[in-house]
């Protein structure tokens, strides 16, 4: 029921041409400034953010090996230095939509990274030659 409720609601909104105001492009959005419960624009696909039920743990880890923040990391990540993902358990990416269909993966969520995951909501016909898993 509610998956009909949502596709009215694209529906109505593609109707008055305020899909950009009322679904942005994911890959518009800052980074970690995406929120859970939301509608998102991604490669042409409707997705839906979902909160992640299970508690994640990550090791953030610099050029050094030496243990850093998420913050740390993102900074490091965005000038172009070295950094990387050590550990991590507890993430959604099984029930992510953007490893079912092959996506570029978008999983830093306002909460921190992995603590959300993308359910498909509504794909065009002009892309039905998704990859499953």
């Amino acid at each position: 029921m509610k998956r009909k409720i949502l596709l009215f609601i694209i529906r109505i909104v593609r109707l008055l041409k305020m899909q950009d105001r009322f679904i942005p492009e994911l890959e518009q959005v800052p980074l970690c400034k995406v929120k859970p419960h939301r509608l998102y624009q991604h490669y042409g696909r409707i997705l839906l953010s979902r909160r992640n039920p299970r508690r994640v743990e990550i090791i953030w880890r610099d050029g050094l090996a030496d243990p850093i923040s998420e913050r740390e990391y993102y900074r490091l990540f965005s000038s172009g230095q070295p950094c990387y993902i050590d550990i991590m358990r507890g993430q959604a990416c099984m029930d992510c939509a953007m490893r079912s269909l092959g996506l570029p993966c978008r999983c830093d969520f306002e909460d921190g990274a992995f603590t959300g995951y993308f359910e498909l909501i509504a794909s065009s016909k002009q892309y039905s030659d998704n990859i499953t898993i």
